[in-house]
């Protein structure tokens, strides 16, 4: 080989071994900054029965080092780093009770099992690169072995009472039955509050998250030599013949006995047992209490008529604290004595209605009476929102009543208990106040807590004070997901265009994901009847569009479909923006949802809201949603009409404005309108609405954008307002407001009715002016208090 072709091979040789060089230091690059990860898989089985349970949820969460603080007495939590690419997982339980959880990053993680009537223990596990971490998981269980779920315990006197029952099956030798037994004793309240006892017993009775009464006390079934003693009235035995995959069973036990009384219960079951208590009436009480203030007001629960000559009793540990009769119209006042004795609290107040045999008890609530105590306490957390696993701190305020000022408690006992949303105690502290008269603390959640509303309860000097505490769960996903509009403001009959992107939060694109959506329709009705100034600035599109008043509810389902993301990560959504109210069955809907005739175009709203929902799923299976919206107008501004008020008397004159504001928010001057008044008539053969129409009236909208307009209704009825304006571009844009009408008289409108309403002949009064209010009720005969 001559020398002039070995230099010709040589280089591209080289080149070569260059390439293979690059691409070996690529791949190893690749190789150290990818995340190791490995997979956790386990079995879930019931510890008393060893048995496997299916759709329990999993839960995988990252461990949390602790390290001693020096400056605290307990264990500190080290937060995690913002590069811990550790995570929290769920997933749940196959039918033979087995899970896997796949590309989980290395590391050091708990699991726990949590189903609706077991839960276990976080167990530690170890997460390596290529491997496969097992547990075991053994459930206990969390529910308790027998309680009564007591969700109504007011029964009318015609009703039979009924006694819903949960417990656990206790396994019988030989093929014994399991059975339980229930006692039933019927009494009258009153003669339970006559002794102190015997009503701190009652009051016991049925609280999930005091100690419960396992038996009936003596107080109760014995109250005292000058009180009757409670009759047994039922007493019998009941087979349990069914559980759950749990091991529960649930029974309702019709009792067989209805009237007037109060009913006081014992359930047993095997060692167990617990109490209860049902009150059967006809009497109804509403209180409105102030500082040594309270007004009652009784009616029948049948005829909803007011009760005369009730005697309402108002007992504070187990006293008559106030008492009087009600009146013609059902209604007494009394008052309420405030108590200075640290030991008020001890018992909560009752209020009691009393009609011959019949008896009517207000729920029963210390709240009202925590600022007649001694004390004033004031507690605090250091956040306003906690996540599971997280350690709430607390920090409490303690004043001592002093004449008319307050002096600081040095070293006075306190008694800390945190609850959970369901009553369950989760921590009782005895602490002691310091020389600022505040104590402090703090309570680590476990990470399975559940979500909601927590409560602080302080006892201090005997008195009990609350405050809450709010836990809402969150798990941090891997990527987002945003849907985004390609115009802030579409037009009715454009093509709507959404783009779904799908982005992991190291930046790079999430390609190939599946993406399901669905897109739903919604009135924006704020945009017409002024909810907001209706421009497009930030703050008014966040009101707008938000559905945070709506709890999550988006309108009619007009779309669904699935896509896949691009290379991108993006993937675009095209629908058209109908006139038409159809839904995604095809028929047509109204705005409350009802399948009805054809929508007219004064019926459609002005604006609606466009909501895209998208689920998107990687090849991990990891699953995220994200949502955007689009508003749609039927033209270049917004028509509104507003009466003078909400009430007109018939053959006067009522004042209605019309105002025209394009979609900033500014006037529109100039615009010609007209106003069609029309009595909308309830037809009950066809069960719609059939228009009376009336003399329409125009005008022209000035510098402000108002045109005011007169309207004199001829008679009394449901008076319809619809307004129309016509844009540059020839689109009709209605508005409508309604007016009733009516003389002082009243009388039927020969419409349909809501269950309670208040109507005024004005928006707002000066001081001095007299008030029209009209009261619609969907029932006649009705007294309105």
């Amino acid at each position: 080989m001559s020398a002039d072709t070995l230099r010709r091979t040589s280089f591209p040789l080289a080149a070569s071994l260059a390439a293979l060089i690059l691409t070996g230091l690529l791949l190893a690059f690749l190789f150290t900054t990818e995340t190791p990860t490995g997979r956790v898989t386990g079995h879930v089985t019931i510890r008393e029965t060893k048995a496997p349970l299916a759709d329990t949820d999993i839960y995988l969460t990252p461990a949390v080092e602790k390290e001693k603080d020096p400056d605290m007495t307990t264990d500190a939590a080290v937060p995690v780093l913002m590069d811990d690419r550790r995570t929290h997982r769920r997933t749940h339980t196959d039918a033979e009770g087995r899970f896997s959880l796949l590309h989980v990053p290395t590391g050091k993680y708990t699991v726990s099992a949590v189903s609706r009537a077991h839960r276990s223990e976080a167990l530690p596990v170890l997460v390596a690169e290529a491997k496969t971490a097992t547990v075991e998981v053994s459930l206990k269980r969390s529910e308790p072995d027998l309680t009564v779920a007591t969700h109504q315990q007011v029964f009318a006197t015609s009703e039979s009472l009924v006694l819903p029952i949960r417990g656990y099956v206790d396994a019988r030798p030989n093929g014994a039955k399991d059975t339980i037994q229930v006692r039933v004793y019927q009494t009258r309240l009153s003669n339970v509050l006559r002794n102190g006892d015997a009503a701190d017993a009652l009051d016991r009775i049925g609280h999930t998250w005091e100690e419960p009464l396992p038996h009936l006390p003596a107080s109760l079934l014995r109250p005292g030599a000058d009180i009757p003693a409670p009759t047994l009235v039922v007493d019998r035995s009941l087979p349990i013949t069914e559980a759950d995959r749990e091991g529960f069973f649930h029974k309702r036990i019709p009792l067989g006995i209805k009237g007037a009384g109060l009913f006081l219960i014992e359930v047993g079951h095997g060692k167990k047992s617990v109490t209860s208590w049902l009150l059967g009436t006809d009497t109804a009480l509403v209180v409105k209490r102030a500082r040594e203030q309270m007004i009652t007001y009784t009616a029948d629960l049948k005829t909803g008529k007011p009760v005369a000559g009730a005697s309402i009793r108002h007992y504070w540990q187990g006293r008559v604290a106030a008492s009087a009769l009600s009146d013609a119209n059902g209604i007494a006042a009394l008052t309420v004595p405030i108590a200075t004795d640290p030991d008020a609290n001890r018992r909560r107040p009752l209020t009691v209605s009393v009609r011959g045999n019949d008896e009517a008890v207000l729920s029963r609530n210390n709240s009202f009476y925590e600022e007649s105590g001694a004390y004033v306490v004031h507690a605090y957390t250091d956040r306003t929102i906690y996540r599971p696993g997280d350690t709430i701190s607390y920090k409490a305020i303690v004043r001592r009543k002093d004449g008319t000022g307050y002096t600081v408690p040095r070293g006075v006992p306190v008694e800390i208990e945190v609850r959970d949303p369901t009553g369950e105690r989760l921590v009782r502290e005895a602490k002691a106040t310091n020389s600022h008269g505040s104590f402090d603390g703090s309570l680590t959640l476990s990470p399975e807590s559940p979500s909601g509303s927590y409560s602080v309860v302080t006892n201090v000097g005997g008195e009990t004070y609350t405050s809450d505490i709010t836990v809402a769960s969150y798990r941090k996903p891997e990527f987002s997901v945003t849907v985004t509009s390609a115009k802030k403001r579409y037009v009715r009959g454009d093509q709507v265009e959404m783009t779904v992107e799908g982005k992991f939060y190291f930046g790079a694109p999430v390609a190939g994901a599946k993406v399901h959506y669905s897109v739903y329709r919604d009135s924006d009705w704020a945009a017409e009847y002024g909810g907001g100034t209706g421009s497009d600035s930030e703050d008014d599109e966040e009101a707008s569009l938000g559905r945070e008043s709506y709890g999550g509810y988006y309108g009619t389902t007009v779309l669904e479909g699935d896509v896949t993301l691009g290379d991108d990560g993006k993937a675009t959504v095209s629908f058209p923006a109908d006139v038409t109210a159809k839904g995604i069955d095809g028929s047509e809907e109204n705005d409350d949802n009802s399948k009805s005739k054809t929508t007219a175009p004064e019926d459609v709203p002005q604006a609606q809201i466009y909501t895209l929902t998208a689920s998107v799923t990687d090849n991990a299976q990891r699953e995220v949603s994200g949502e955007g919206a689009a508003r749609v107008s039927s033209g270049d501004y917004i028509v509104s009409v507003s009466p003078e008020g909400y009430l007109g008397t018939p053959n006067k004159a009522s004042s209605i404005v019309v105002r025209t504001r394009d979609h900033n928010g500014k006037p529109v001057t100039g615009v010609p309108v007209t106003l069609t008044p029309s009595y909308s008539n309830w037809d009950e053969k066809n069960k719609e609405y059939k228009n009376e129409v009336l003399t329409p009236v125009t005008g022209t909208t000035g510098e402000d954008g108002t045109a005011i307009l007169s309207v004199t209704p001829p008679r009394a009825g449901d008076l319809r307002m619809s307004a129309k304006a016509t844009d540059k571009s020839g689109r009709d844009i209605f508005a409508r407001s309604y007016l009733w009408v009516s003389s002082d008289s009243g009388g039927d409108m020969n419409t349909q009715y809501s269950d309670l309403s208040l109507l005024t002949d004005k928006r707002r009064y000066l001081p001095g002016e007299t008030a029209r209010v009209l009261v619609n009720t969907s029932r006649t005969g009705q007294t309105v208090l």
